[in-house]
């Protein structure tokens, strides 16, 4: 049961004090279960600056450090190479029969990428959020907290890490490096990673862009437009760095 893991998490970081939803049960839902939380007050902010990149890093130090050495009850399937030809090859028939404008243009572009990247899988794991986003975070009074964390799962710290630059530090899908080196200073003040899992960072965000673009197709394949605005923002980001 997914949600048992979600509120597992919940209840150890709300424990500690961690800026997070605090779980309040479970109940079923047509049938399934479905998890009560805490609302938490605030607002998501518009935009990122150096000061709130800061935070989130920090906070995902924090994150990563008060659930290390811990383990999921039920896990979900990740954002690695792995997954990204599994569900290339269920779908693919499917997305490049679809309305999807450039479909297939979308799944040449990232089958093809992906099989010139050079595999590394030498980095410690965790739980992860991988989902730190601005709709995800809530500001107010100046203090943030992190929402939504249904898609924990376990996977490399460091993809967390790119995973979070990836949402917060492109504004316009162009690299912001004042936002990035915020980022990682303060994700590297709460939890440290090796020079190896530095080096690594470079491979995760394209793996992650990748995965995003094949995914997005297939997510919201019944809303044509949006998945194609969704494909092209990985593609454009990619492109970029």
């Amino acid at each position: 049961m997914e949600v048992k893991s979600e509120l597992e998490v919940l209840e150890i970081l709300s424990k500690a004090k961690f800026p997070c939803q605090k779980p309040l049960g479970i109940f079923s839902f047509k049938g399934r279960p479905a998890a009560l939380f805490s609302y938490i007050e605030g607002k998501s902010p518009e935009k990122v600056d150096e000061g709130l990149a800061f935070q989130m890093g920090t906070l995902l130090g924090e994150f990563h450090r008060m659930l290390s050495g811990r383990k999921l009850s039920v896990k979900k399937s990740g954002w690695d190479e792995k997954s990204f030809w599994k569900l290339y090859m269920k779908h693919e028939k499917k997305i490049r029969g679809s309305k999807i404008k450039k479909a297939s243009f979308f799944m040449d572009f990232a089958s093809k990428e992906m099989t010139k990247i050079e595999r590394r899988v030498n980095a410690r794991q965790g739980i992860i959020h991988p989902d730190i986003k601005l709709e995800n975070i809530i500001v107010k009074g100046g203090k943030i907290s992190i929402v939504d964390f249904d898609d924990i799962t376990e996977a490399p710290y460091v993809e967390n890490l790119a995973m979070t630059a990836i949402w917060l530090c492109f504004p316009k899908r162009k690299l912001n490096q004042k936002l990035y080196r915020a980022l990682l200073d303060g994700y590297l003040s709460r939890f440290k990673l090796t020079r190896e899992e530095l080096h690594l960072i470079p491979y995760y965000t394209k793996v992650f862009l990748l995965f995003g673009m094949l995914n997005w197709c297939h997510k919201v394949m019944h809303r044509p437009k949006q998945a194609y605005e969704g494909a092209k923002n990985f593609y454009d980001i990619y492109n970029g760095l």
